[in-house]
């Protein structure tokens, strides 16, 4: 359980612009143009974000609580069925639902805003990348039989979804979409938390055919890699320069047999804004009773472990390792936590992003 002795929590919010722009100020993290912070709403930059993500869950209440009081994020909706959970002081957000009988826990979506969202262009946009309409929309059916198809959900007529070739399953929403009809109703965040995750950074994806993932994604949406972690290892730029999207795995052959998935989701936390100290942050995730791992794979994990993965020259790190820091919530799902300035590239916090 959490130490009694802990206040890690900040008292007053961060203003996450005012932020941004403070860290301009600041030698070696600078700002600059997709390789930094673009802060400018109009700037074409950032007409996608990283915006939300579902995730299937075996006991949404417990789920509920892990998330409150390792992350702080703030309970906008909760039932025994599924739950909303925002980010921040924005409108960025992140869905539990409880798992089928037939189902594993894991990640349902990636969610991107669009800005001036517009239906009928992005239905363009996807068929002209050569996909076409799902009229009926089933979660059960397999993954592949989704590939490269779009379509609207009965429950959610507001956003767009699509799967790319190897059926990973993306929601394109409005901007000001915040998972609930209560968008501007408060929502206490936990003081009591052992971190402040602010927003989404990245998805890492598993995928057997990278380059088609990598083609066909920045076809949709105009973006371009940010950045490489190691000289096959591309990530896409998405939003304002810190944000990506990456796939991981190797370049098999086609057909494409078996579907992609999201391995683990990315969040900024406040307390590494100026100072990532790993051991304070490891000693943080056992206070709250995770375990350390030992021996890592390269899929799956046991619940409620912590690890660190030092990402060496050879995939774009510093010389001794760019520290990335990981845990497991009840469901054995993976999450990792950076400072603000992680961008997937070089220098210590990965901030570099050329």
């Amino acid at each position: 359980m959490k130490s009694n002795g802990k206040n890690n929590k900040k008292n007053a919010t961060f203003n996450r612009r005012k932020v941004l722009q403070a860290l301009s100020l600041i030698a070696g993290i600078p700002v600059l143009n997709r390789a930094g912070f673009a802060l400018s709403e109009e700037d074409s930059l950032t007409k996608y974000r990283l915006h939300s993500f579902e995730l299937r869950v075996s006991d949404v209440a417990r789920s509920v609580k892990f998330y409150s009081d390792v992350l702080g994020v703030a309970i906008v909706e909760e039932s025994s069925e599924s739950a909303t959970l925002r980010l921040g002081d924005g409108l960025s957000y992140f869905s539990l639902r409880r798992l089928d009988t037939e189902e594993s826990s894991g990640f349902e979506y990636i969610g991107i805003s669009v800005l001036n969202f517009d239906f009928e262009v992005l239905r363009l946009t996807l068929a002209e990348n050569g996909f076409s309409e799902l009229v009926s929309f089933d979660r059960s059916a397999p993954a592949l039989s989704r590939a490269k198809k779009y379509w609207v959900n009965q429950n959610d007529l507001k956003n767009l979804y699509f799967a790319d070739a190897e059926g990973l399953v993306f929601k394109l929403q409005p901007r000001n979409d915040c998972g609930s009809s209560s968008c501007s109703a408060e929502s206490a965040r936990s003081v009591e938390a052992l971190f402040s995750a602010d927003e989404i950074n990245h998805f890492t994806n598993f995928s057997s055919e990278n380059s088609l993932a990598n083609s066909l994604l920045n076809s949709i949406l105009g973006t371009k890699f940010q950045a490489y972690q190691g000289p096959n290892s591309p990530i896409i730029g998405v939003g304002d320069g810190r944000q990506f999207l990456m796939y991981a795995g190797v370049n098999a052959s086609s057909p494409v047999l078996r579907p992609a998935i999201i391995d683990h989701v990315c969040f900024s936390i406040s307390e590494t804004l100026f100072d990532f100290d790993v051991a304070q942050i490891l000693e943080l995730l056992a206070s709250y009773g995770l375990t350390e791992r030992g021996q890592q794979t390269l899929r799956g994990s046991s619940p409620l472990e912590y690890w660190v993965s030092q990402r060496m020259p050879n995939r774009g790190g510093v010389e001794g390792g760019t520290p990335e820091i990981y845990f497991s919530d009840p469901d054995g799902n993976r999450i990792q936590i950076q400072a603000p300035a992680y961008c997937g590239g070089g220098g210590y916090l990965g901030e570099r992003c050329p």
